[in-house]
Formats: C-alpha cells, structure tokens, sequence
C-alpha cells in the first residue's frame, strides 16, 4: 500500500489559486500522487466551511471548496474520481493541496 510522504501536508489554498503556485509560496512541493491523501470529506471539512456538506464532481482542480459567494455551489466541498494536477484551478474554488 502507497504511503503518504512523511511531511505531507493538506494547506487550504487562496482562492483562484494553483496547489502548484500555494505550495511553492510555502517552500514546498506538489506532487499530484498526493492527493490521494487529500481528497477527503473529512479533511475538507477540517479546513474549509463545508455549509452545504460534501459533493462528488469531476474536475482537474478538485479537491476543493466552492469559496465564491456568487456561484451557485458555494458552501460546498468538492471531491473527484478524477485524478487531481498541481497546475489546475477555478476562480471560485479554493484547493486542499497537497504539499510535502
């Protein structure tokens, strides 16, 4: 079974912003193998104000929480099937990274 790097940490990131860019801005690096580790309700939840509860989507920027008080998801946190890159994101998500 793959385990996660020692050092992993799941770091909300701004919204609007790459794991790519957020994890670089705190010395870090992204590796999209990580986000097995991440991509979870629960540490969502633990970082993020999931108001409307978790949903599935498909998305290269997921996981993530619908930030923007304009878009019609907001309040909820999003988790995929898909597999997740450091380099994608949405202007009205914010992204659970995963950086080590």
């Amino acid at each position: 079974k793959i385990q996660p790097p020692p050092s992993l940490q799941r770091l909300p990131a701004p919204q609007g912003v790459a794991c790519e860019q957020h994890c670089s801005s705190k010395g870090l690096k992204c590796d999209k193998s990580w986000f097995d580790f991440v991509n979870d309700c629960e540490y969502l939840q633990r970082n993020f104000q999931c108001s409307r509860g978790c949903g599935y989507e498909v998305g290269e920027d997921i996981p993530n929480f619908v930030s923007d008080g304009k878009h019609p998801m907001h309040g909820f946190c999003l988790v995929t099937d898909a597999i997740p890159t450091c380099h994608n994101k949405h202007p009205s998500t914010s992204r659970l990274c995963a950086c080590a």
